[in-house]
């Protein structure tokens, strides 16, 4: 399922969201395993970040989290066991809703801002 990764191939040797996608979607063990892996660790930096700062709101994006459904949804999962009861019962995790476009409208933004 992984294609040839070697320094000249495009995207050099850097593994692409689709392509652990497709892996997940096949089941593949070794994908699934590191994915579940790679969750937990960000469910725990999100619980974190949620008995620090009591956040209203945590939005989370990227291609992997848009990809990868396993991904989020073990990370949020983890995110509220690991975090204390009250802020992880009233944090809203959600899915940035602008996709790959977030970071073009967040720095066309920061440009309007900074011409007023």
């Amino acid at each position: 399922l992984v294609p040839d990764l070697t320094a000249d191939a495009p995207g050099g040797t850097a593994i692409r969201s689709g392509v652990l996608a497709k892996a997940v979607a096949a089941d593949d063990d070794l994908t699934t395993e590191t994915v579940h892996e790679a969750a937990r660790y960000l469910g725990l930096g999100l619980a974190s970040a949620i008995n620090l700062l009591n956040p209203t709101r945590i939005v989370l994006g990227g291609g992997v989290i848009e990809a990868v459904d396993l991904l989020f949804a073990v990370a949020e999962r983890n995110a509220r066991r690991e975090a204390l009861p009250t802020p992880a019962a009233s944090v809203e995790i959600v899915r940035a809703g602008l996709g790959d476009n977030a970071g073009v409208v967040g720095a066309a933004m920061l440009g309007g801002q900074a011409r007023a």
